[in-house]
């Protein structure tokens, strides 16, 4: 049920024309945040495997 969502999700923002990165976990989207530049919004799945949300978010922050 929440992979459907994130699928529509992802879809209408693309629809949007909206520069979707999308990542199976949270490790995978750090490493794609790390290599985009000019980003402005990040969505996160608080329950991901290998490194949750809140962790991301983390990482995130200390690198500005």
């Amino acid at each position: 049920m929440i992979e459907k969502q994130a699928a529509a999700l992802t879809q209408l923002l693309k629809e949007l024309n909206f520069e979707v990165l999308d990542a199976a976990d949270g490790q995978e989207g750090l490493a794609k945040l790390n290599s985009s530049t000019g980003w402005d919004l990040v969505l996160v799945d608080w329950n991901m495997p290998i490194m949750d949300g809140l962790t991301l978010l983390k990482k995130i922050r200390e690198k500005d």
